[in-house]
């Protein structure tokens, strides 16, 4: 998406996810070590993809963004308070506490098909996750984490493929979610909701 995320959890809500956070990790934890077999690992190599995909994510909005001559004002990764800021590519990059949800602020430059631009720019991140998984699938063939011969490698691999398409599956479901600024679209909602955007919107944006 390229709409903030929800604004800094208060402390209460932080003690209570890092309550559930560490509960998981050790129910996890505690199942991979119980007759431990290399496709146990799948689960941990699930996890943690989420932030590499979040990453690229992000940067799938941001490069298609660019390449349709549209400005990105920043590429914000996570939410809560800010952790470090950077720049790469003339592009501003922030890194917030949470790395669980990003969006990147776009300006339109210029009017030329505006509602197409900005589908394709909402597809964009999806799409560049269906695309990993795809080359994924292509190089280690389909997913066969509980194989006796798969190597932890392939196992990790798998994963993170999994991982991108379960992920480009619930950001493609259009939706709405609760933001500091109000509601957010879902990929697929602002996907579809661009070709009945005024372009009159657009040219707002564009000041």
């Amino acid at each position: 998406m390229y709409e903030p995320p929800k604004k800094e959890l208060s402390p209460t809500e932080r003690v209570i996810l890092g309550i559930v956070a560490a509960a998981f990790a050790a129910l996890i934890g505690a199942e991979v070590l119980s007759n431990y077999t290399p496709a146990k690992m799948g689960i941990v190599f699930m996890f943690a993809s989420f932030p590499p995909l979040l990453v690229l994510h992000e940067l799938g909005h941001a490069v298609m963004a660019r390449l349709l001559g549209w400005r990105v004002d920043g590429i914000y990764l996570g939410y809560g308070r800010p952790v470090t800021r950077f720049i790469i590519f003339g592009m501003l990059v922030e890194v917030r506490r949470l790395p669980v949800e990003g969006f990147v602020r776009v300006t339109p430059g210029n009017l030329v098909q505006p509602q197409l631009k900005s589908a394709l720019i909402y597809l964009a991140g999806p799409g560049i996750e269906l695309l990993l998984a795809a080359v994924v699938f292509s190089a280690t063939g389909s997913p066969s984490l509980a194989g006796p011969d798969t190597s932890l490698w392939t196992i990790a691999l798998q994963s993170m493929a999994i991982t991108a398409v379960l992920s480009a599956i619930m950001n493609l479901i259009p939706h709405t979610a609760e933001t500091e600024n109000g509601k957010a679209a879902s990929d697929g909602l602002g996907f579809l909701a661009s070709f009945s955007t005024p372009t009159s919107v657009f040219a707002e944006r564009m000041k």
